[in-house]
């Protein structure tokens, strides 16, 4: 896209329509081209990408069905909307099954028309997230794995000159001390490249399995401390009784929960008063989390709105919109509700989930967390 408008290529082989339709789109780009045919229209792309076409089925030369299985031989995946007249209609299967991203019947209306490029505009921009969010995660597996080799090596040396120092006499023990900050500061690492690669890992086909709260809520911090220490966010985890515990994939359940605690960190890093807390509580329904933020709460005119695909409160390239409608998706698979706590001053989301009626298991130690005297964990990154 050029300064953020869409490049676009109109395909008709109607003169008079084709300059109607340039005229109709000038509101949505500043960068369009036009093609009489399909055969012209592989001429401009040879020598340029466009962000979205728009063509007719019916042309001489190449018709539409053609040009478009033209442009998928070329491995482009550009969206191509299909303006269809009445006799075209057997022509639907076809274009769908060569991957058109809309069909619209002619004469379409112009608002139609520009929710139809919007729509498909954003869908390869969500196409092009998983992508590269897909990319990452390969990336990441790999360097969690060619870490762990000489992490092991610093952890076990350290803990061998640590006992060597022990043996000696009299012990040093500024350089005891020392020792033992390596070996733990290898453990929390240790500790983050295990989060991280559970969380990469593909669990849609796992079963639901009884899993502590406390202890997906640690490995979830873990994930994501760093940024809340480097933007100076206080973060409150107040004390979980260890069994409680719900059915689930804990790495779904994670990954919502890391949603919603970098949507935090996002919304108060200019505040001065910057800090989050995660809160739960067993009641009569199940288990509630919930994540606030110093946040001043937000409009309630989008409370809805914000679950659906595509809608962000961020600025313009820096969010998708599909977190949080990803995480309802995942809480309903998990019978469970997400919602914002309208009566909050501040900004609150509110998650419950189903208690397990397994038997309790240990609460996870937290390497990051200190506890405090009333037994909430309290990580100040000020």
């Amino acid at each position: 896209m050029l300064n953020g408008s869409p490049s676009l290529l109109v395909v008709e082989d109607d003169p008079e329509l084709l300059i109607y339709l340039g005229n109709a789109l000038n509101p949505l780009t500043t960068d369009l081209v036009r093609a009489q045919n399909g055969r012209e229209a592989l001429d401009i792309l040879s020598t340029r990408p466009v962000d979205l076409i728009v063509s007719d089925i019916s042309m001489p030369i190449m018709d539409g069905l053609t040009f478009l299985s033209e442009i998928r031989k070329m491995n482009l995946d550009t969206p191509l909307i299909f303006l269809t007249g009445y006799g075209e209609r057997e022509h639907i299967l076809t274009a769908l099954r060569l991957g058109a991203a809309n069909l619209l019947d002619k004469p379409c209306r112009i608002p139609d028309l520009h929710s139809a490029i919007r729509g498909a505009l954003a869908a390869k921009d969500s196409q092009n997230v998983v992508r590269k969010l897909a990319t990452i995660g390969r990336a990441s597996g790999e360097i969690a794995h060619e870490l762990k080799n000489p992490l092991s090596i610093i952890y076990s040396n350290a803990n061998l000159l640590r006992t060597a120092v022990l043996e000696s006499r009299p012990p040093d023990s500024e350089l005891i001390e020392g020792l033992q900050a390596i070996e733990n500061t290898a453990l929390r690492i240790n500790k983050t490249i295990q989060c991280l690669t559970s969380y990469l890992r593909n669990d849609a086909q796992d079963p639901f399995e009884p899993t502590s709260v406390q202890s997906i809520l640690d490995e979830t911090v873990a994930l994501c401390l760093g940024q809340f220490k480097i933007r100076g966010i206080s973060l409150f985890q107040a004390p979980c009784p260890a069994d409680t515990k719900i059915d689930c994939r804990p790495t779904q359940i994670s990954e919502v929960f890391l949603n919603l605690l970098n949507n935090a960190c996002d919304a108060i890093q200019e505040l001065e008063d910057k800090w989050v807390r995660i809160e739960v509580k067993e009641q009569a329904e199940g288990v509630q989390i919930t994540v606030t933020d110093s946040g001043s709460g937000i409009d309630p005119n989008l409370h809805r709105e914000l679950f659906k695909p595509f809608i962000s409160t961020k600025p313009k390239g820096c969010g998708t919109g599909l977190g949080l409608s990803i995480s309802r998706r995942i809480i309903r698979e998990h019978r469970g509700t997400i919602s914002i706590d309208q009566e909050c001053p501040n900004t609150r989301f509110v998650v419950l989930l189903p208690r397990s009626d397994s038997s309790s298991v240990s609460q996870a130690a937290n390497p990051f967390g200190a506890d405090t005297e009333n037994g909430s964990r309290t990580t100040n990154m000020r």
